[in-house]
């Protein structure tokens, strides 16, 4: 015969936080840099997909702005590090 557990109950129960509010603020400073290198750079190797450059207000703009967005992945991905690092 199996034993009928009690639900637990909501006044006592608490939550486990898996990831601070600083945690994911953190990961989503990495990933939008991310996807806007992954969309230029994309652009920039298939010219398939150049059209793609749009999105970044053309060609010669899509160029810096890939630059710039580069210069600040490389600078959260550093902080993750050093945040990892540290654990």
């Amino acid at each position: 015969m199996n034993a009928v557990s009690n639900p637990p109950n909501p006044s006592t129960s608490r939550l486990i936080e898996r990831f601070t509010f600083g945690e994911r603020l953190l990961h989503w400073l990495v990933a939008v840099p991310f996807i806007g290198l992954l969309l230029s750079g994309l652009a920039f190797s298939y010219p398939s997909v150049f059209w793609l450059t749009f999105l970044f207000g053309g060609g010669a703009n899509a160029r810096r702005v890939h630059d710039w967005l580069g210069l600040v992945f490389v600078f959260f991905v550093l902080l993750l590090a050093f945040r990892w690092a540290r654990e």
